[in-house]
């Protein structure tokens, strides 16, 4: 009995050591799969070391195991274990991290964080796994399905039609080769690739889009090429979209929406690398049932290409916010070039456009940044009715050009503390009326820069800055409707001058001027009595004229100031008099506070004018 049972105990012994044995050389050979080391390091023996003498279960591999089922694997002349003996492990995590896309250095947090990775090549089939680049899919569609609702398509090089929407939720991720290399063509017209909670609120926490194009394909031109609706934190890298120029062609249109019912916003948006071109509308902030936040973006990189398009095409616009979607506390930088009006090419194309009444970007840091590289016409920034750029920093420029102008529609721009300059807010022209838009700073010396052409903007267009309320002066209250306006010209600076503007057109209300001369001379003029004459120069200007008061025995002396924007319809500030049988040869000093640009008529009785100074 006692030998019975230790044989058994025996036959046990080599049962598990075989089991042992084997579960051990398995997991070597996962090893060499995925680190290239040797199978037998991993339990203290490589099996070029194995002596004859030395024959205990662990330290060998009968040749009838290798290769064969429920065995190990053989090496190939590489010392490798062949890729056909390696299993499917594309649903565990280990796969997962060894073929996760390196991004910026670093292993991609989504990649990792899902637990499927589906593989599509330009010589794929469907029919196949889509496991490995060897048992890669042919159609994103296809390798979408298998991949589930967290899982990761990595598409190879190549160009791949898009026959129905692709739709992503929220922690998929899609990963191409690069912007240059892997092509995506929406061919029909509807959405690209449309990314969003697909089915409930589900945590919103999305997944990364990048290393890709989404360009217009074969009846693709009203599509859109990428759609993102209500995600919190979604990374996009190297992704462009392009030529979708139908009426409603949108190249990136970013929009909320409702969820169950319940209206949800976008947050935290990681977007670098991101490029919008030719597009009637390149980058869209839209809502359509959510809530108007687009908030706390971590990084808001755009860069757009515009250009102006031939008689009968859909404008183009760079940048489009609509239907109350507000930017909110966001890191932004739209920059982007702009093909103007050149040849047959003649629908002017905008830079940016904030389009209605609730629209804004509010308490951001900017960094808004356009050029119009050719043509001669061009809008920069286009604000409709109640549109806001509000109490932000950073910098707001339009260069290269004078054809590159802003357009108003009683919207604001306003409590801006950085740089506004270019010639895109308006060119600083003699005898035309301006408005101002203020900012901390102004480039010395630049053409324009913070002055506005009035005849780009509705009367109703509050402009002002540096101040979020408008004081009161002199006990006056001022509204929205008031300019305050500061400058600096490169050789003086301009403090407040303060014009309430109504659909008449600008009415002076208080004018208390200061100006700080750093060096150069007074400017001069010579008026005659009774012809209006423009002052010329940077900003609005303080005129004194001497006049020369000869009041007769039966006539007084008199002198009649006034104020006209246009040469053509006059405003009279009052008349200087001086009573018959008074003094003659009296000498007075006549001040004038005159706005920028505009005209003053000196007609005198019995009087004459002398040689007038400005400052």
């Amino acid at each position: 009995m006692a030998s019975e049972i230790g044989k058994k105990d025996r036959s046990a012994s080599r049962s598990d050591g075989s089991v042992e044995r084997r579960g051990l050389l398995r997991a070597g050979t996962l090893m060499t799969a995925l680190t290239g080391a040797s199978a037998m390091s991993a339990i203290g023996a490589p099996s070029s070391q194995a002596a004859l003498s030395d024959l205990t279960p662990l330290a060998y591999v009968p040749l009838t195991e290798k290769g064969a089922a429920s065995g190990v694997a053989s090496l190939d002349f590489e010392a490798k274990v062949p890729l056909s003996q390696i299993p499917d492990l594309s649903a565990t995590t280990a796969q997962a991290i060894a073929s996760s896309p390196v991004v910026a250095g670093k292993l991609d947090e989504a990649a990792v964080r899902n637990s499927k990775i589906v593989y599509v090549a330009a010589a794929g089939d469907d029919s196949n796994s889509g496991a490995t680049w060897g048992k890669a899919k042919a159609s994103v569609a296809a390798a979408l399905a298998t991949a589930g609702s967290s899982g990761t398509v990595i598409v190879g090089d190549g160009s791949f039609s898009l026959t129905s929407p692709l739709a992503l939720d929220v922690n998929n991720s899609l990963q191409g080769q690069g912007s240059l290399r892997t092509t995506f063509k929406v061919d029909f017209d509807g959405v690209g690739v449309d990314w969003k909670p697909q089915v409930s609120f589900s945590g919103r926490a999305a997944g990364t889009l990048c290393g890709l194009s989404v360009v217009a394909g074969t009846g693709g031109a009203n599509a859109c090429g990428v759609r993102i609706s209500s995600l919190v934190k979604p990374k996009i890298r190297d992704v462009r979209t392009a030529n979708f120029t139908g009426t409603g062609g949108i190249g990136w249109w970013f929009q909320n929406i409702a969820i169950g019912g319940t209206p949800f916003w976008t947050e935290r948006l990681d977007i670098q690398g991101a490029v919008g071109e030719n597009s009637t509308v390149d980058v869209c902030f839209d809502v359509k049932g959510g809530t108007n936040s687009f908030m706390y973006a971590e990084a808001l990189n755009f860069t757009v290409n515009v250009n102006a398009v031939a008689a009968g095409h859909p404008a183009q616009t760079g940048f489009l916010l609509r239907n109350g979607a507000t930017i909110l506390g966001c890191d932004v930088n739209f920059i982007g070039n702009v093909a103007g009006v050149s040849g047959a090419n003649t629908v002017v194309p905008t830079f940016i456009r904030v389009q209605d009444n609730m629209t804004s970007i509010i308490n951001s840091s900017l960094s808004i940044r356009g050029e119009m590289t050719s043509g001669t016409s061009g809008t920069s920034i286009s604000l409709g009715a109640g549109g806001k750029i509000i109490g932000n920093t950073g910098v707001i420029a339009f260069v290269n050009t004078t054809g590159f102008t802003p357009v108003f529609e009683a919207g604001a721009v306003f409590g801006h503390s950085g740089t506004i300059a270019g010639h895109g807010f308006g060119n600083d022209l003699s005898g035309v009326d301006k408005r101002y838009l203020l900012s901390t700073t102004r480039e010395p010396g630049a053409t324009g820069g913070i002055i506005l052409n009035r005849t780009s903007v509705s009367a109703s267009s509050p402009l002002f800055a540096m101040v979020s309320h408008p004081p009161s002066i002199n006990g006056i209250s001022y509204s929205d409707q008031d300019c305050i306006v500061t400058s600096y010209d490169g050789a003086k600076h301009y403090g407040y001058l303060r014009y309430r503007y109504t659909a008449s057109g600008p009415q002076v209300h208080v004018l208390g001027s200061f100006v700080t001369r750093q060096g150069g001379t007074l400017g001069a003029k010579i008026f005659t009595s009774g012809a209006g004459s423009q002052i010329i120069g940077s900003g609005d200007k303080h005129v004194t004229v001497p006049v020369t008061f000869n009041a007769t025995a039966g006539a007084a002396a008199t002198c009649l100031v006034e104020l006209s924007p246009d040469n053509v319809t006059y405003t009279a500030l009052g008349t200087w008099t001086k009573p018959a049988k008074s003094t003659v040869g009296q000498v007075e000093l006549v001040n004038i506070e005159v706005p920028h640009a505009w005209y003053v008529r000196l007609t005198v009785a019995n009087a004459t004018l002398g040689k007038a100074t400005h400052y």
